[in-house]
């Protein structure tokens, strides 16, 4: 179980790369087009074949967006459906043609993510002044 909050001066935080907690990741099958169920991963690294399509074309789509801190203890995301719709129109686009990402996939690695890195989430108070926790969800071309 992860502290509910880090000690930090959240108001200077900043939008700055932090170390986190680890991340949710899914992958889409080449042979049927079905993703996997979301996972958590500890840790900051994607262990990325060295020919993988989004190194070697720079077939990725990446989206980012805010989350608060409600008075109770939830967690809210900014628009994360319009995130989900714009990462899809980017993956799917004629030039990258990656599968696109299910809206109930989204959603369960975003709630792995706000989950496994809650403590970098600031308290409600520092949230009621522009502070909040940065999330980067990104669509990789992996394999063949």
């Amino acid at each position: 179980m992860h502290p509910q909050q880090l000690d930090l001066d959240w108001l200077i935080f900043g939008f700055d790369f932090n170390v986190s907690a680890g991340f949710s990741i899914t992958e889409c099958s080449s042979q049927n087009g079905i993703w996997s169920d979301p996972v958590w991963e500890e840790g900051d690294y994607v262990m990325t074949p060295v020919a993988a399509p989004a190194i070697d074309y720079g077939f990725c789509v990446i989206e980012g967006f805010q989350v608060f801190r409600w008075k109770d203890g939830t967690f809210w995301a900014f628009r994360p459906l319009a995130h989900w719709q714009r990462l899809n129109h980017g993956a799917t686009s004629e030039n990258l043609g990656l599968s696109a990402l299910p809206k109930e996939v989204f959603i369960d690695c975003l709630q792995k993510a706000v989950q496994g890195n809650n403590q970098h989430i600031p308290p409600y108070e520092a949230c009621l002044q522009g502070a909040s926790c940065y999330f980067r969800p990104k669509l990789l071309g992996w394999g063949n």
